[in-house]
């Protein structure tokens, strides 16, 4: 599998028009302008889920998801993204406490001290946590370069593509309770994707491949945001207006026949729509908007 740039919109790149479902509706006050990068393994998410999930999460037989830990780990995510309010919950231990090697976490701050000084990022916050108690919260780098401050645990981030998190997890709750799996195909529950197109070179035919739930998640089923370089697929995109205001995603759905894709489904990858597709296969499985789901 070829990984295709990601082209995807940057923080500055969304506005007014970029509908609701896209955008996080996360905001908190900020302790600096700009804050590139966020790397912080938040408790629950990791070593907790690895934990509580016996078999990889795509066995139904796997120990059941609770829904109050699925919302734990997306209330972690979502709600202002600061290390430090998880921190504030947790006890601080050495890692041998916990069970982790002390060397191990050590080259967490080799791999976050060499990305730093290869200009890769300019800070980050490492947070590893394991059965409720934290072996490493370390602040690393710059929170802002132009006035050269260090970054802090008690940075706040603002962070975008955040509906993302919310509706994978939605969507694998419903994997758990079994009304979904990851290689249904799509047009299983969206009966308009039974037959999607491709675009190639300036022709379209019938996709080979079908598109199942699993590409959707990991973004190979060929959805993008509109900037790929196959004239047909961008310019069927501007023209549907895809990502409209106000549009939900029942009429995202009615959009998508006319689509074609730049590649067949789970043979290339590229950052875009599949997730708000997800959204609406998370509506027609569960009977009700993605929002009071």
């Amino acid at each position: 599998m070829h990984i295709r740039s990601m082209g995807y919109q940057s923080a500055a790149g969304y506005n007014a028009n970029t509908p609701p479902y896209v955008l996080a509706a996360v905001q908190r006050k900020a302790l600096a302008n700009e804050l590139p990068l966020l790397v912080c393994l938040v408790p629950f998410s990791f070593f907790a889920l690895r934990r509580t999930l016996a078999k990889p999460w795509w066995d139904r037989r796997k120990v059941p998801m609770t829904k109050q830990f699925c919302l734990r780990i997306v209330g972690l995510i979502v709600f202002g993204f600061s290390p430090l309010a998880c921190a504030d919950d947790l006890p601080m231990v050495t890692p041998k406490e916990t069970g982790m090697s002390a060397e191990r976490l050590a080259l967490v701050d080799k791999a976050m001290e060499d990305s730093i000084e290869k200009s890769l990022l300019p800070g980050g916050i490492v947070m590893v946590a394991r059965h409720g108690e934290i072996a490493h919260f370390k602040a690393y780098g710059k929170m802002d370069l132009e006035a050269d401050k260090p970054m802090t645990t008690e940075t706040i981030f603002r962070i975008y593509s955040m509906s993302k998190a919310v509706t994978t997890t939605a969507a694998m709750m419903l994997i758990d309770e079994g009304k979904l799996a990851v290689n249904d195909p799509v047009s299983k529950y969206l009966p308009e994707l039974k037959n999607v197109m491709v675009a190639r070179g300036g022709q379209s035919h019938r996709a080979e491949r079908t598109m199942t739930i699993a590409d959707l998640l990991r973004h190979t089923s060929g959805y993008s945001y509109g900037s790929t370089g196959e004239s047909a697929h961008d310019k069927a995109y501007k023209d549907l207006k895809v990502l409209d205001t106000g549009d939900t995603l029942e009429a995202l759905q009615a959009k998508l026949t006319k689509l074609p894709l730049p590649f067949e489904p789970g043979t290339d990858w590229i950052y875009g729509i599949s997730i708000d597709i997800l959204g609406r296969v998370v509506e027609v499985v569960s009977s009700k908007t993605l929002d009071d789901f």
